[in-house]
């Protein structure tokens, strides 16, 4: 399946950098057969040279049957790994049918879990959003968070360089409010994202856990700045 034909569902996928090579297989061979047993065009983002990004991307295309049918084989391929224990909790976002929301483990990833389908919006293809859906609200939604003012570089990444990551792993588009620019009260930065329901509920969940690491990496060493 050519990638390029405008497929009518698409749903992305965000995994845990070790969960990432479970899926592609020893020279590529898993993700290759569950795209030939599938029918769907499955594609994993690049790991990044210089960022320390945490996840991957998983992007699946296709009519919704091959779609639906290769995102569940994913989701066997990593349950049946004995080392993916904390990888076991996975929340879709309207995906109806058996592989919506496996149950949790406890996990540090168990509040959203670490494989979020990022296929938003309801309707037609159980739940997928489809091509033309996506096309008639692509960057009709906005979602506005607030970065604590400390924690703002970690999302930027040195010379901006995980915000362009972001932008280019989700296809939305992500704007920090100016320095000293805070949500009303607060020493908080306003961070606006926009795009399609996948693309902003994507970088939203990139963003949240790029945060969450970074809280949790200070409170464990708290002579690191910025």
């Amino acid at each position: 399946m050519d990638p390029s034909l405008s497929p009518h569902t698409q749903a992305k996928l965000i995994v845990p950098n070790s969960t990432a090579g479970l899926i592609i297989g020893k020279g590529g061979a898993t993700v290759k057969a569950v795209m030939e047993q599938s029918g769907a065009w499955v594609q994993l983002s690049q790991k990044p040279e210089g960022i320390n990004l945490q996840e991957r991307v998983v992007t699946v295309s296709g009519e919704p049957e091959q779609v639906h049918k290769a995102v569940s084989a994913i989701v066997q391929k990593v349950q049946e790994d004995p080392q993916s224990s904390s990888c076991l909790n996975i929340s879709y976002a309207n995906v109806a049918g058996p592989v919506a929301n496996s149950n949790p483990t406890g996990s540090p990833y168990a509040r959203g879990g670490p494989l979020v389908a990022a296929a938003a919006a309801a309707g037609a293809a159980g739940g997928f959003l489809t091509a033309e859906k996506l096309a008639a609200e692509s960057a009709k939604e906005l979602v506005e968070i607030a970065v604590p003012e400390n924690l703002v570089g970690a999302i930027l990444g040195k010379g901006g360089k995980t915000l362009v990551e972001y932008q280019e792993l989700t296809g939305a588009r992500i704007q920090i409010s100016k320095k000293g620019e805070f949500l009303p009260g607060t020493r908080n930065r306003r961070v606006t994202i926009t795009g399609s329901p996948a693309a902003t509920q994507a970088a939203q969940y990139l963003i949240s856990q790029r945060v969450t690491y970074e809280q949790g990496v200070r409170a464990s060493n708290p002579q690191k700045v910025g």
